[in-house]
Formats: structure tokens, C-alpha cells, sequence
């Protein structure tokens, strides 16, 4: 049983083809997530468009990002049965994993700008932060359980214990901390830096453009994880415990899952040699089309 030793044949209140709507999404925003984010890690490792210090951080968001996305099958197979079907485990399974890729993008997102000032240590601390974070509920900080949908498990919000509660308050308190200090640091990259300036001769961005795509990125994280951010923050200042309909953990889920799609498109908004590295692969085409450095385009963004 989970947390709240609710049975996993929850329906959630809704019918089967709201529940099929659903899984059509959950489906959609896992197999183009995957692809896409795929894609875009293939291309940072095999062509190499940026430097390899400046690189290290892309990849690994787009690593993060997959495991988003990915969950999105398991959620659809439960959705489109119209009721959990993996037990206890598979919603412990789901939610560490979920979880832990979840945790990672957002410190990941936040920490770009640190990051090229610091090498690799932020980045790894991130990866060890997000494992510390979702295997809390597995040891007793927290746990996984069933959401209202009756589909899909993640923290239980119905719980008021202390070790629930300052769960919510730690993930709450960094998320903010993080999102405060990404926008800061962010906002003097900008101001410091000129449209034109090229971090090395072999990148596909200038400092400018990488710059506009880490606040793309921090813009997708704050969009997707902020009703997340909400839910923890209203099921501590609750004074009775939080009831919920089966329609807003779907949509919690899916606005996450969903951000995975655009990461791809911000790298190929801002350059054209990443696309045409980029969409051969997707469309089905045999060679990418041959790049010279006389033809080489970028998009130019504000200052």
C-alpha cells in the first residue's frame, strides 16, 4: 500500500477516455522528449559545438531532461488502463526516478552561469543533491505515493507529519533560492556581455546567444515545476489536510514533461549550424547537408 494505504485501483473520478486524453499526451510528450532530447545530446557529443568546458552542462541537462521524459511511458500505460497497475514498487520506481531527473533539471538550469565560472564541481553537486533528494521518501523523508488521478505517484502531499512537512519546506526554500540566484546571475551575464562575443573559434554561439539560451531554459524549468513549487508550498501552509481532483495532477505531470519538448528548439532557434546538424536526424534524411564557415549564420539576440 502507499503512504496514505489508499488501494492502486483509484480511478481517480474520471472516465476512460478522459483517462485515454491523457495517456495520449503522456505518450506524445515521452516518445518526442526522448527523441528530441536524444538528438540534441548527440549532437553536443559528436560534433562538439561548444568548447568541452562549456559543453559539459548542455549535455547533462538534456541527460536530466531524458529522464523526464521517460517516465511519461509508464504513466501513459497506467493512464491509458484507467488505474495504477505497477504496485507499490513501480510508484516508488516512478516517483525516485521522476524525481530524481526533475531535481536535477532544476539545479542544473540554475546553476549555468555558475558553472562555467567553476568547472564541473556544481554540476556533479547537483546530480548528488538530486539522488539525495529522491531517495528521501524512500527512507522515511517523505514517501511516494498515489496521486488523485489514480495514475500516477509522487510525493504525498495528504500526509502532515515532520518529516513531510520539511521535505516540502527544504525543496520549497532551495527551488527558490536557486531560481532567485540563476535570474541574478543570468541578469549580469547579460549586461556584461556583447552580442558579437565568440567564447572559441570552433563553437556554434557566441556568449550572447548562450547566455539568452540559459534564460530559455531557466524559463521552461520555471514554467513546468512551478505548480509543483505551489503544491509544496500550499500543503504546509494548509490547515487541514489538502484535497485534490483527479484533473490537477495530470496537469502538474504533463506541464513537466511537456518543457522537455522545447529544450531541442532553443538550441536551434539560436543556430543554424546546430540545425543542420539537428534535423536531418529527426526528418529521415541520409547525410546532413555539408557546412562551410562561409555560409555560417546565427541568430541574433538581444543584448
Amino acid at each position: 500500500m502507499n503512504g496514505t494505504d489508499q488501494p492502486f485501483t483509484l480511478d481517480g473520478g474520471f472516465n476512460l477516455f478522459e483517462h485515454r486524453s491523457a495517456a495520449m499526451l503522456f505518450f506524445y510528450s515521452a516518445i518526442f522528449g526522448v527523441i528530441g532530447n536524444l538528438q540534441t545530446l548527440r549532437v553536443l557529443v559528436k560534433d562538439h559545438p561548444l568548447s568541452m568546458s562549456s559543453s559539459r552542462i548542455h549535455v547533462q541537462m538534456a541527460i536530466a531532461n531524458i529522464l523526464v521524459a521517460a517516465t511519461g511511458f509508464q504513466a501513459g500505460a497506467n493512464a491509458w488502463i484507467g488505474r495504477w497497475v505497477c504496485g507499490d514498487a513501480g510508484c516508488k520506481a516512478y516517483g525516485f526516478f521522476a524525481m530524481f531527473g526533475g531535481m536535477a533539471s532544476v539545479t542544473l538550469a540554475a546553476m549555468y552561469d555558475f558553472q562555467s565560472r567553476t568547472g564541473g564541481l556544481l554540476t556533479g553537486a547537483a546530480w548528488v543533491f538530486s539522488l539525495v533528494i529522491a531517495t528521501g521518501p524512500l527512507m522515511g523523508w517523505n514517501s511516494y505515493a498515489l496521486e488523485s488521478s489514480g495514475t500516477s505517484c509522487l510525493l504525498d502531499w495528504r500526509v502532515r507529519d515532520q518529516a513531510h512537512i520539511s521535505f516540502f519546506l527544504t525543496i520549497g526554500s532551495v527551488f527558490m533560492v536557486l531560481m532567485s540566484a540563476a535570474i541574478f546571475g543570468l541578469r549580469s551575464a547579460i549586461m556584461r556581455t556583447k552580442t558579437d562575443d565568440v567564447k572559441g573559434g570552433s563553437d556554434w554561439f557566441t556568449e550572447s546567444q548562450l547566455n539568452w539560451m540559459a534564460v530559455g531554459n531557466l524559463m521552461l524549468v520555471l514554467c513546468g515545476y512551478n505548480p509543483y513549487l505551489f503544491l509544496a508550498i500550499w500543503s504546509v501552509a494548509s490547515p487541514a489536510p489538502l484535497q485534490m481532483g483527479p484533473l490537477a495532477p495530470y496537469v502538474m505531470a504533463l506541464m513537466v514533461k511537456c518543457s522537455t519538448l522545447y529544450f531541442p528548439l532553443i538550441y536551434c532557434t539560436a543556430s543554424k549550424q546546430f540545425r543542420t546538424a539537428y534535423y536531418p536526424h529527426i526528418f529521415g534524411e541520409k547525410e546532413k547537408a555539408a557546412w562551410t564557415g562561409s555560409s555560417t549564420e546565427k541568430l541574433a539576440l538581444p543584448e
